[in-house]
């Protein structure tokens, strides 16, 4: 229960970074590191700073042994890795894709809704990365998450996004009777400028 409060904190405290003046932000990204720190405490788990700190010194073959070693950890859900924008700084998204990566499908089913968010900036480390991931997936597995993202994307009028999951129905062929809302559909076989 104290985890999910403090859960629950970092998140309200990541919303009001977006309405206030920037001086207050470094007061608030103080309060959040205690609270994390709080969180990664109680819970025994490491942040992914510290899981990924000294990974950028390490040779090719020890780094991604250090990947598979962490992929393998069970004691780190993969809704840690899937949405590392919560959890970490962005110097380490790169090595959290790949960490889900490594872990594979069937394994990470659970978090395939978190892996079409990466899709919203191809350019984020990791986010192409998860993107060919995501297309090598079996279309089921897509398909059961796909049309909610669609969705939200419309929702967001969020055209990178749109253009990107418009890429993922090219690539799966998905047709018109595969969605329930037929004007999502409709919205992805259109041009989307990007």
């Amino acid at each position: 229960m104290k985890e999910q409060n403090l859960l629950e904190q970092i998140n309200e405290l990541y919303i009001q970074k977006y309405w206030i003046n920037n001086s207050e932000i470094k007061k608030i990204d103080e309060l959040e590191n205690q609270l994390w720190n709080q969180y990664y405490s109680l819970t025994g788990r490491k942040h992914l700073h510290h899981l990924f700190h000294d990974i950028y010194n390490l040779r090719d073959s020890i780094k991604d042994q250090r990947i598979a070693e962490i992929a393998n950890d069970d004691q780190y859900d993969n809704l840690y890795f899937a949405d590392p924008f919560q959890s970490c700084h962005k110097d380490y998204w790169d090595y959290a894709a790949q960490v889900i990566i490594k872990r594979g499908y069937p394994k990470i089913d659970n978090v395939i809704p978190e892996l079409f968010i990466w899709l919203q900036d191809i350019n984020w480390p990791g986010s192409y990365e998860i993107y060919k991931f995501l297309c090598s997936l079996p279309k089921e597995a897509i398909l059961k998450h796909f049309e909610n993202t669609v969705n939200m994307a419309c929702i967001d009028h969020d055209e990178g996004w749109l253009y990107y999951l418009q890429q993922i129905m090219y690539h799966f062929k998905f047709v018109e009777r595969d969605f329930k809302n037929k004007k999502l559909f409709e919205i992805l076989n259109q041009k989307i400028d990007y």
